[in-house]
């Protein structure tokens, strides 16, 4: 008897946790990306992305799903949630360069809600030898 109690216990969280997944409002950004990027130590192809966060809160440590159009790949990244500098931050993802490697590191959904990316081990080797720039790429669609 009690063992059936506790699936039932078991089964009825998994379901509202299930639920409650669905039914989180998630931000999905697609973009056209013209060049080869590195994320979370591993090389995306250039080509159209769609990019999910994977949490439904905007403080914090997040998961967000990098993912070409055509599915060919995908990732999923560590991000951290960060404020958008007054507003003057526009819509996109930002890239630090190093030479002609590319890593991503923030990911902006509007003027205010903002996502970095943690450093990768190649990227920490790059900046250590080099300086870097930023590059940016405007977003296509935002959906929520």
């Amino acid at each position: 008897m009690k063992k059936q109690i506790a699936v039932a216990v078991a089964l009825m969280a998994a379901t509202i946790t299930a639920r409650a997944q669905c039914n989180a409002e998630r931000t999905t950004c697609k973009m056209d990306i013209p060049f080869a990027f590195q994320v979370a130590n591993g090389t995306m192809p250039a080509g159209e992305y769609l990019i999910q966060r994977m949490t439904n809160t905007n403080e914090g440590v997040q998961y967000t799903m990098i993912r070409r159009i055509d599915s060919s790949t995908a990732v999923v990244a560590l991000t951290v949630a960060v404020d958008g500098k007054n507003g003057k931050a526009e819509p996109g993802l930002v890239f630090h360069t190093y030479g002609n490697s590319h890593f991503l590191s923030e990911i902006w959904t509007s003027q205010d809600q903002g996502q970095q990316l943690l450093l990768c081990n190649r990227e920490k080797e790059l900046a250590g030898e080099t300086t870097g720039s930023e590059v940016a790429v405007a977003l296509q669609s935002v959906s929520e």
